[in-house]
Formats: structure tokens, C-alpha cells, sequence
């Protein structure tokens, strides 16, 4: 890209980076002009030059590109992108009283100023999660919650007053503080966790741990009353779970001075390899250390005091949090740290209700029948035949689930990712929708099974109210697709698209009450009773940057260790930089390394044949390597031996 941009006659110095802008992966291009350069006819000169996927979305003009003392451009002096550096439609500004109120509710939830009414919510960084945001401030601005797939169709500002105008509104309801009683029931989330929680290992299998490098000059004292504010703040750090004389589970929140924690700091400033040591004392031992889900606490903490600095490791429950909580947790803490050990720091935004709350608010809205529309796309959704997804394995599936397994890691590369975005914002959708297709498309070709149901986390932050709560609320969404070996993948795209976006719709139906309404037999051999395959994409973390990877790295398939698997797979991906980072957690007793590791690479290899030319049937994809073609032709084949002359069959 570099070279194409350079030899645009008006630019003596360019220099083209990989970056993540308002939580989407896009391209900058820097460049030093030698005349008045038209950033539009740039674009445009570019797009006639290069694939889509390859045309940056950001052009940044410069006097001069920084360079090292050896002459090389110096990415780490070039400066942040701005909205004016965004190539867009021609800037509409906002002129009516809703437009203005609009634009304020996109730039708060974006991240971006400068957005006119013409402009795509996509193309500003939106994605899923995003879409959910807007969808609830307008819930609270409007009383009006437009499906997600309204805002897919719809995108911009203009259009979305369309929307608005057109569509009756619904009464906002905050969530109402729970009456007061010594105990509460659990949330839907929280009782899926605590029935897989009584199996054997299913306990261990929720521990959710976290490690990172603390600030410089950490204050641990400092740290310590942060953390104590912490779960003075949000009661279900302080909460703990207990079965009455019939079974039945509820939540119980414990004063603070009653909770027993205990903050462990361990010096390892003389350890000859502190990463080493930390990851021993996390991955080989305290993660396969069970809570006590009755007495609490449900966390540990750990300060690991390295001669670099400290580091800060948490292993929470999963019955008491989510990927979002965790988020929620950092930026609390971070605040009240700062407020600790210096005194500044902006207020936390207050807390109306508690987690307790909603769990009795969720009860509520499924006895009223306010979930009946979502409950009835599910049942209809698996109707049938569950088909579970097994791939051809060497090893026989254990009589009983366990839980044994392993957890590999590696890398999509740049040109594979820059593949990925082109495709989905050429085809209006999300990321997470073209990863779902592709993994449909490769188990399809590995099983020759065509009716596919895969697992996918949801946040299941349905209201506002939630926003700024730490809790178990995430929700399981089983979406169910039909693949077509004859067919395309822009076929297949499509009806995947359409299944995420009508679950999305569909996703306040509890799962654990979607199991029990549909009343599929169980089987004590498998993950549950609707899929054996999970698969998220992680982008709830803002902006994260990472290193170039070599060729090394990216060809590697890295073998993190031995975890508990709640399920055969467990697929998620990260948004890291210009790359996707790839793990794969799977049980070791239902499946080999060998056969998981190849899938990996397999993903790899067909998805970015597929987007080459997502047109051919998908059972015309070549994706095998030349080794592996030559094994399977040749190699398998090779069935000659040498006997002896003269000799009988039976002699032989």
C-alpha cells in the first residue's frame, strides 16, 4: 500500500499503519504532499489501484514523515488520527432539534466528534455490541427500541429520525429495587452457572482469571482501600449462594466487614524468571482451586511484587461476573485508586440499583410475559432434531462428560484480517457474523454435516439500568444454520446475517429456560443439550494494540497449557492491532492435538480462499496445502511391500 500511495505524483513521503480507531481495525495512511493534494481524489485514485480492503480510511497530511536516526520512517511519532482524517460523504451538519439530540447520543457512544447526518454509524466504528448501545440510549432518550437489524439497514442519523418518527413508543421502566428479604432468587444466567457448577470440575471450569502489569510506583495500601470500595459499591462482590431445604439456590449479599478476603502479596523480586514463576502459580495451581460458592468471597486477588514492578491477578467466579463486569471492575477500581493515593479523580456514576434487583426484575418480566415473542422464535428455531457437531475423531467420546483440556493460540495473519473487514463492510454486517459463516462453512467441509447450531455468548445487558453494574448477565444464544455445500458463501452470509440479527432480536429469552422449555433428552457425554461448540468474538476491550508478528509466529500454532473445557470447543477471537488473535480451548478427551491443531491452521487456509472468491460453492474451496496433497494422493497410497520371490500367500 505504501508503494502504491508513494508513487501518487503529489506525495514525496508516505508511511501506511494498522491501527484500531473508535474499536474498529482500519488503515492510516501518513503522507508529506509536494502540492495541494484533494484527500478524496486520493482515495479514489487509490481504490482504482488497490482491492477495497486495501484503501485506507483514514489520510492524515503531513509536512514531513519522522524519521529514526537511521532514516526509517518512525511510527511510533506519527500522531493519533482525528474525524477530520476520515474520508467521508460530504459533511451534512445537523440542523433540527432531533438532529442535534441524535448526533450527541452517536458521538457519546462512538467516541467520535464531528459526525454529520449523512454519515454511516458502520463506517464511524460501529459494530455489534456498539448497535446495543444505541439501541438502549434510545430506549431511555426516546421509548423506542428499534430491533437490531433496523440499524443495519438503516445507518445514518437522517434515517434513524425516520425511524423514530415511524414507530410507536414504549413506556420507559427503570429497574425498581427489590423488596428486602434475607434472600433473592438467582438470575437466569446466574442458575445456568450454579446446575453446571454441581458436576464434577464444573465448579473449577468458571474460575475467570486475569493478570496485568500494575502502574508505575503502584501504592498497594493504596490499592487495598480501592479494592474495599469496590465491594462496598457493587453488592454481588459481596454476595454468595446457597440451596434451600428443596434444592432451590438462592443469592445472599453479605455486609462488607462479614466478607473474609484476603489479599495475598507474594515477592518474587529475586526470582531468576518472575513471568515463569507467576505463570505457575496461576495456570498450574490456584486456577484449579474451587470457591466456595455458600461462604464466599468469590475472588482472589494477588499482588505479585516483581523487581520490575507489581502485577495484579484476579480469579473470580463466573457466577458473580461477565466479560463486561470485568471492564466495569477495572475502570471502578482505577477511579477509586486514583482517588486513594491522590485525592483527584472524577466521581463513579451512581448506582440506582444492584445486581439482586435485576435478578428479581428478570423473574418478573418472564411471569408477565414480556419474553413470550423471544420464547416463541426459539422454540421454533430448534424445533426438530438437535444435531450435535462431531468431527472425525480418533478418540471414542467418554461415557461422561469431563472436563479435561487444553487451550492453543495463534494468529490471524494481516492479509487473512484485512480480508475479513473488507468482506464485512462490503456486505453491511458485522465482523462477528462473517467469522460465525466461515466456521460453518470449514465444519461443514470437515463433518459433510449441513444443519449446524453453534453457541455464541451475548451480553444480555438489556437495559440501561445496567450499564454500569458488575454481574453475571450474560446470555447463550444457540443460532442454527443450514449450510449448502452447492452454494456460495455470500449465500450462506447471508442467511447467517439474517439468523444473528433475528437472535439478537430474540436474546432476552433465558438459555437455561429455553433447555427446559424445549425438554431435549440429555446427554451426560456432551458439553449441553444444544451445542458442543462455542464461539465469541471478544471486542468488549476498547483498543488494543499489538506488535508486527513474524512469519514464525503467525505459522505457530502455541500450546498455552493444560484448562478445564466446558465444552468440546471453545472458540474466541481478538481484535489485536492489524492481526485477529485466535484461541481454541478444547476437551482433551474427546479430541487430539493433532486434529485441533490442523483445524486451526485449516481455518486459516480456507477462509482466506473463500474470500478470494466468495462466489464458488463452498465445496469447491481448496484449502489443503501442497504437504497435505501430496499425503492424501501419495501418501495413503503407497501400499507397496517388498516379499520375497516364490513364496505363497500362505507361505507369506
Amino acid at each position: 500500500v505504501e508503494q502504491v500511495l508513494s508513487s501518487y505524483i503529489h506525495i514525496r513521503q508516505a508511511v501506511v499503519t494498522a491501527q484500531e480507531v473508535h474499536g474498529a481495525k482500519v488503515l492510516v495512511a501518513y503522507y508529506a504532499p509536494v502540492a495541494v493534494t484533494d484527500k478524496s481524489e486520493l482515495k479514489s485514485w487509490l481504490q482504482q489501484k488497490l482491492p477495497e480492503y486495501m484503501v485506507p480510511a483514514y489520510f492524515v497530511e503531513m509536512e514531513d514523515i519522522p524519521l529514526t536516526s537511521s532514516g526509517k520512517a518512525n511510527r511510533k511519532a506519527l500522531p493519533p488520527v482525528s474525524g477530520d482524517d476520515m474520508i467521508r460523504s460530504e459533511y451534512v451538519a445537523p440542523v433540527t432539534p432531533m438532529e442535534f439530540q441524535l448526533v450527541a447520543i452517536w458521538q457519546e457512544v462512538l467516541g467520535v466528534t464531528g459526525i454529520g447526518v449523512t454519515d454511516s454509524f458502520f463506517e464511524l466504528g460501529g459494530h455489534s455490541l456498539k448497535a446495543t448501545q444505541l439501541i438502549a440510549a434510545y430506549y431511555r432518550t426516546f421509548r423506542f427500541r428499534p430491533k437490531l437489524q433496523e440499524l443495519f439497514e438503516h445507518t445514518t442519523v437522517q434515517s434513524h429520525i425516520a425511524l423514530i418518527h415511524n414507530r410507536e413508543g414504549e413506556v420507559y421502566e427503570r429497574i425498581a429495587p427489590a423488596a428486602a428479604a434475607d434472600g433473592y432468587p438467582l438470575s437466569s444466567a446466574q442458575e445456568m452457572v450454579w446446575t453446571l457448577s454441581q458436576v464434577k470440575d464444573g465448579l473449577i471450569a468458571y474460575n475467570i482469571p486475569t493478570v496485568s502489569p500494575a502502574e508505575p510506583d503502584f501504592d498497594p495500601a493504596a490499592f487495598k482501600r480501592a479494592l474495599a470500595g469496590l465491594i462496598d459499591r457493587h453488592e454481588i462482590l459481596r454476595t454468595v449462594f446457597r440451596a434451600d431445604a428443596e434444592g432451590i439456590p438462592h443469592q445472599y449479599v453479605l455486609d462488607s466487614h462479614a466478607l473474609n478476603y484476603v489479599i495475598e502479596e507474594v515477592d518474587i523480586r529475586q526470582a531468576a524468571d518472575p513471568h515463569q514463576h507467576i505463570y505457575h502459580a496461576i495456570f498450574e495451581n490456584d486456577l484449579y482451586r474451587s470457591f466456595d460458592l455458600q461462604n464466599g468471597p468469590l475472588f482472589r486477588i494477588t499482588l505479585f511484587h516483581t523487581s520490575q514492578g507489581y502485577y495484579i491477578y484476579y480469579l473470580v467466579h463466573h457466577i458473580i461476573t461477565d466479560g463486561i463486569s470485568a471492564e466495569v471492575a477495572a475502570r471502578d477500581i482505577r477511579a477509586l485508586y486514583q482517588k486513594e493515593r491522590l485525592g483527584t479523580g472524577a466521581p463513579l456514576p451512581q448506582l440506582d440499583i444492584q445486581y439482586k434487583d435485576f435478578a428479581v426484575w428478570e423473574k418478573d418480566q418472564i411471569l408477565q410475559g414480556h419474553y413470550d415473542a423471544h420464547r416463541k422464535y426459539w422454540i421454533q428455531h430448534l424445533s426438530g432434531e438437535i444435531p450435535p457437531v462431531d468431527l472425525p475423531a480418533a478418540r471414542k467420546r467418554p461415557a461422561v462428560k469431563t472436563h479435561h483440556g487444553r487451550y492453543l493460540s495463534t494468529y490471524l495473519p494481516k492479509a487473512l484480517t484485512a480480508q475479513l473487514y473488507d468482506f464485512t463492510k462490503k456486505h453491511n454486517g458485522s465482523l462477528f457474523m462473517t467469522l460465525l459463516a466461515a466456521w460453518n462453512a470449514l465444519l461443514y467441509r470437515y463433518t459433510g454435516q449441513s444443519d449446524i447450531i453453534l453457541g455464541a455468548p451475548y451480553a444480555g445487558r438489556v437495559h440501561p439500568d445496567l450499564e454500569n453494574q458488575i454481574g453475571c448477565y450474560i446470555n447463550t444464544l444457540s443460532i442454527r444454520n443450514q449450510v449448502n455445500g452447492e452454494g456460495s458463501f455470500l449465500s450462506l452470509y447471508d442467511q447467517v446475517k439474517q439468523h444473528t440479527l433475528e437472535a439478537f432480536q430474540y436474546q432476552m429469552y433465558p438459555f437455561s429456560q429455553l433447555v427446559r422449555d424445549l425438554k431435549v433428552r440429555k446427554d451426560i457425554s456432551r458439553s449441553n443439550v444444544l451445542f458442543d461448540i462455542m464461539i465469541a468474538l471478544q471486542n468488549f476491550e476498547g483498543k488494543v494494540e499489538a506488535p508486527d508478528k513474524s512469519e514464525e509466529e503467525l505459522n505457530s500454532i502455541v500450546d498455552l497449557g493444560m484448562r478445564y473445557a466446558k465444552f468440546d470447543m471453545e472458540i474466541s477471537l481478538y481484535e489485536r492491532g492489524d492481526y485477529i488473535m485466535f484461541r481454541l480451548k478444547y476437551n482433551s478427551d474427546v479430541y487430539d492435538y493433532d486434529l485441533i491443531a490442523g483445524l486451526m491452521q485449516h481455518f486459516k487456509q480456507f477462509s482466506s480462499a473463500m474470500l478470494a472468491d466468495p462466489g464458488q460453492a463452498i465445496d469447491s474451496v481448496d484449502f489443503l496445502t501442497a504437504a497435505e496433497k501430496e499425503q492424501l494422493l501419495q501418501g495413503f497410497n503407497d501400499t507397496a511391500v517388498t516379499y520375497a520371490p516364490g513364496k505363497t500367500v500362505l507361505d507369506l
